[in-house]
């Protein structure tokens, strides 16, 4: 779990001022935030992180296999005879990662996202930044009401 903003994991403070609300919109980004981002390195059990090869943007929105493997199948169903189930390249390795800890993705790769999805994705990313903020968008330490004070 990441230590953003400072608070307490999955914890949201009181609302500082009056014309702030936490809807339903708000809490919808949090579950997607919780299931979906976070997902672009993987820690082997040598200790050795791995980034993924497909992006954070391309991670996040499920766009691509984590470490770019291409032409792999484990577990799926062969063509020309649906009774019987392939494991093939089950026991493939990739950067000492096999296909249990880290399943092979099927999708589309060539699917070209549009820019409303990258916009969403870069709204999610900065909602991801201030997730557990204690300041609730200032700073903890009254600096940004003494600097309205002296421009008033």
């Amino acid at each position: 779990m990441s230590n953003l903003g400072g608070g307490k994991q999955g914890s949201r403070p009181g609302a500082g001022f009056a014309n702030t609300t936490f809807c339903a919109d708000d809490a919808m980004k949090r579950k997607i935030l919780r299931k979906s981002f976070g997902k672009s390195s993987f820690t082997r059990s040598d200790q050795q992180v791995i980034r993924s090869f497909a992006g954070p943007f391309r991670a996040s929105t499920n766009q691509g296999d984590f470490l770019n493997r291409v032409g792999q199948s484990c577990g799926g169903s062969h063509q020309s005879n649906s009774n019987s189930i392939s494991h093939k390249d089950c026991g493939t390795t990739t950067l000492g990662i096999s296909t249990t800890e880290v399943p092979l993705y099927y999708g589309n790769r060539v699917y070209v996202s549009d820019s409303s999805l990258y916009t969403r994705f870069k709204n999610l990313d900065s909602t991801l930044k201030t997730y557990n903020d204690l300041s609730f968008g200032g700073d903890a330490h009254n600096g940004s009401y003494s600097f309205l004070r002296k421009v008033r």
